[in-house]
């Protein structure tokens, strides 16, 4: 077996591991904020107020590029302590300019919500409980997790009958 071919296996068979796991985790990302956004419906709400809105910009020196995250905090008390919270809803939290600004829109500082706290980590809140995700993404990942598969298949056969090959013909 030439070292160029060792190499190629080895590098089909770790390309294919990262897509694998790459796929596999934005999968279970989306699925477990899905199961959040679901769970949040149950929990318990208190009234909160909003302190801060406004829109961070980042990412990418090409304005089109660019993503902008709306900056929601707000304040909510739960069995007489008071929390301060930032998280709108389980999900996708960066987008577009006119999606942060329409957010931002929605939740003006001074704004009165409906807090969903988890009943027993009172801390964790959001004041949304749908999931906000790219749909891109759960286009992906099944796909990106089948091409690891299939260059991590790839690699092992291929390195598994070049091995046979070789110990087969003693004299290459």
């Amino acid at each position: 077996m030439t070292s160029k071919s060792k190499e190629s296996f080895r590098a089909s068979i770790v390309v294919g591991i990262i897509l694998l796991l790459f796929g596999i985790g934005i999968l279970s990302s989306i699925c477990h904020d899905l199961y959040l956004s679901q769970f949040a419906k149950t929990w318990p709400t208190v009234d909160g107020r909003i302190v801060h809105s406004a829109i961070k910009r980042g990412g990418g020196a090409k304005k089109k590029s660019r993503k902008y995250t709306p900056v929601i905090r707000y304040e909510y008390e739960v069995n007489g302590q008071r929390f301060t919270n930032d998280k709108l809803a389980f999900g996708l939290t960066t987008g577009s300019k006119g999606w942060a600004e329409q957010r931002v829109r929605n939740y003006p500082k001074g704004k009165a919500v409906d807090v969903h706290h988890h009943p027993v980590k009172h801390g964790t809140a959001v004041i949304e409980t749908n999931t906000v995700f790219n749909p891109l993404g759960l286009l992906a990942s099944p796909f990106l997790a089948w091409l690891g598969f299939a260059l991590l298949r790839y690699g092992t056969r291929a390195r598994r009958q070049e091995t046979q090959m070789h110990t087969a013909d003693p004299c290459r």
